[in-house]
Order: C-alpha cells, then structure tokens, then sequence
C-alpha cells in the first residue's frame, strides 16, 4: 500500500512502518529488534517516540562505522518491539503517517 508522507514526518517513520508491518504481519515474527549507535541520540529518541522498548546497551558490540574510528568497536543502543506491544505502535505509526 502506497502512502505519502508529509514534511513533518519524514521518511523515517514511513520506513518504520513498513519495516515492522512486513516482520509481524508477513512473516509472523514474535519480536523486532533495532539498534543504533548508543551516542546516536536522534535515532534512539525515534525508537523511543513510536513506542520501541529499550533494552539496554550492548558495550563494544560491532564495529563503528564513524569515519577514523572504523578499528574501534562501538557501544550499540538495543531497543525491541514485541508482538504484544504491535497493535499499539502500529496504531501510533498510523496516526503519524495519516
């Protein structure tokens, strides 16, 4: 289904939606994970803002993708959204996107 996203929202939650749609609707998974860097905290308010739950931090867990960091390892934001909590972020996506 095709939408269009106005300028307040972004392509970032348009993004989202289609994201978690597809994993608990399509392919009927209990639980999405998503991750960013832990200083990344744009990211981490826009998990946070469509109801994700936060995990915790997983310290030195991948490599750093930051330019002149790419030999360090980078501390990774873990945040989920389980099949209980779908029908609510879905509804929330909904309403932003609308």
């Amino acid at each position: 289904m095709a939408r269009r996203v106005g300028p307040a929202h972004g392509i970032n939650s348009e993004a989202k939606f289609l994201l978690l749609d597809y994993a608990f609707e399509m392919w009927g998974v209990g639980r999405v994970d998503l991750k960013t860097d832990a200083r990344n905290e744009r990211a981490r308010n826009a998990m946070s803002r469509i109801g994700a739950t936060f995990e915790g931090v997983l310290r030195q867990w991948q490599p750093s993708q930051v330019v002149g960091e790419e030999e360090l390892l980078r501390d990774s934001a873990m945040y989920s959204v389980a099949r209980s909590q779908w029908p609510e972020v879905r509804a929330g996506l909904v309403s932003r996107l609308a």
